[in-house]
């Protein structure tokens, strides 16, 4: 998963005078969250179609 291999280093915080600063600027930080969003979205998809599939094949079974 190459989403998950740039999450890491972006909220990689690094703690410097008790203060913790970003290493990637917030906007970056919310472009990752929303593909993350879009991404779940997808799957939900694929999930109902696969419930449609199976639904589909048990009626041709009965």
């Amino acid at each position: 998963m190459l989403l998950y291999g740039t999450l890491i280093p972006a909220i990689f915080l690094q703690i410097q005078n008790q203060q913790i600063l970003f290493k990637q600027p917030p906007d970056q930080l919310l472009i990752i969250y929303k593909s993350i969003q879009i991404k779940n979205l997808f799957l939900k998809d694929c999930q109902n179609s696969l419930a449609k599939v199976k639904h589909y094949y048990i009626s041709i079974l009965l």
